[in-house]
């Protein structure tokens, strides 16, 4: 289950066929909303959970004011299993579309030491906020808005390469690509120009999954959202 940090995302990852599925060679990841009187009232216990044991990570009581995670969906994950440094990862997605409901398409740092902290290091492939209207100040940063950059330094400020696309990033599928070399990453949508940014060379791990942002934090951005 989530931490209770600002980014954490307010989902549970769960090892089923609901939220996990593959259908015609097509992977889908599909989330799923609890029933009101278990996200106030229930209790949760995750059973092959991946999290510490006994802990909130793996078991939750909703009290008060503070529920349950009202959202199931899935996370795909090499930790423990395998990792890299250096290579080139392509992925063909259709990103989600819905208010608040953001893509999980990033390599991960193995060593939360090696950045300074949980999410400081992490590279994100395709990221594009499902909210169709959503601005950042004056800047649009909804769904016809693309991310693809990392996170870096005790405070995770964003190094990014933007794109925009009118008919936005969830009506069709795309090819996402990160070309990871000595010299640097480069990012690059479809047949476009490869784009590049700097950045220190450590191991990481693939993680791919679908979450729901709360609104009151969110990633590679500052400032107010309506």
């Amino acid at each position: 289950m989530p931490g209770r940090k600002a980014y954490h995302g307010f989902v549970t990852y769960q090892e089923s066929l609901r939220n996990c599925y593959v259908k015609g060679n097509t992977l889908t990841i599909k989330p799923s909303v609890l029933d009101d009187t278990t996200t106030r009232n229930g209790t949760r216990y995750l059973e092959n959970c991946t999290g510490l044991p006994d802990t909130e990570e793996c078991y939750r009581t909703a009290k008060s004011f503070e529920i349950l995670p009202p959202i199931d969906s899935a996370l795909l994950t090499t930790k423990h299993i395998m990792s890299f440094k250096y290579g080139k990862i392509e992925i063909r997605a259709k990103l989600p579309i819905g208010d608040w409901i953001v893509p999980e398409i990033t390599l991960e740092p193995v060593s939360t030491q090696t950045y300074g902290n949980e999410y400081s290091g992490r590279i994100r492939l395709a990221f594009a906020r499902g909210n169709l209207r959503l601005m950042q100040d004056t800047k649009y940063v909804g769904n016809r808005h693309l991310e693809m950059g990392f996170e870096i330094g005790h405070r995770n400020l964003p190094r990014l390469v933007e794109y925009d696309n009118e008919e936005g990033w969830g009506r069709a599928f795309h090819n996402y690509t990160l070309i990871w070399t000595p010299d640097n990453l480069k990012f690059q949508v479809d047949d476009g120009t490869p784009e590049p940014l700097c950045f220190p060379g450590h191991p990481l791990y693939r993680a791919l999954g679908l979450t729901i942002n709360e609104g009151k934090k969110k990633p590679f951005g500052k400032g107010p959202q309506t």
